[in-house]
């Protein structure tokens, strides 16, 4: 989040999931477009990185690039291309999409890069914030982190039949979502604002209070 922790003024809402892999971002993401749909809402679900072409381009590198015993993609490079995507997405969809009165929900947002990059890398606060800064400032309405403990997490995405980069790595590493898990932890401390839901409780009791937290931006 900006400085200020405040929302935009945009006719639109920005609702943003975020959370580590196999906590249920996407499902719930498509799950609450439907219910708004079904009210009369103008809904649009995006995710990052990508949501416009040229950060579609960007998240292709950053979440399937296959040479990496070739040529290792840096931590820094990876924040930097992350952040690339980012000021496409938020400039070219989310920001027009606002001024339009879309409700938008995106699965993922910066909050991801404090927590993979900034605590999952190991590069710190400092140096996400400083990029965040060069983005124009955007705060979501609503920001749900769905937290779940990393083996629930590794149970959960080893039924899906693909993987990107970071769904790999918690099959060789799970200290390194461990320390993503506390990243997002230590932001949602950092930003009460950040409504943090228990991503382990059966799939209609997260859903009821999802509906909840949405129901109040009415």
């Amino acid at each position: 989040m900006t400085s200020t922790n405040q929302t935009h003024s945009y006719p639109g809402r920005l609702i943003c999931f975020e959370g580590i892999d196999g906590s249920g971002k996407s499902h719930f993401c498509t799950k609450l477009s439907e219910h708004l749909t079904a009210q009369g809402l103008k809904t649009l679900v995006t995710h990052e990185p990508g949501g416009t072409a040229v950060a579609e381009k960007i998240g292709d590198i950053l979440l399937h690039f296959k040479d990496e015993a070739l040529e290792k993609i840096m931590d820094e490079t990876e924040l930097l291309l992350f952040f690339a995507a980012r000021c496409q997405h938020i400039n070219n969809l989310i920001i027009p999409k606002l001024q339009e009165g879309y409700w938008l929900l995106s699965d993922r947002f910066t909050p991801s890069s404090y927590a993979y990059q900034g605590a999952g890398r190991g590069l710190g606060w400092d140096k996400v914030q400083a990029l965040e800064n060069y983005l124009p400032p955007l705060n979501p309405d609503l920001l749900l982190l769905l937290d779940l403990d990393i083996s629930q997490s590794s149970q959960r995405w080893q039924a899906q039949a693909t993987r990107d980069r970071f769904e790999k790595m918690l099959q060789k590493n799970g200290d390194f979502f461990a320390s993503v898990r506390q990243g997002y932890l230590q932001y949602a401390k950092k930003y009460p604002s950040t409504k943090v839901l228990d991503a382990s409780l059966p799939e209609d009791e997260v859903w009821a209070l999802i509906k909840k937290e949405v129901a109040k931006l009415s």
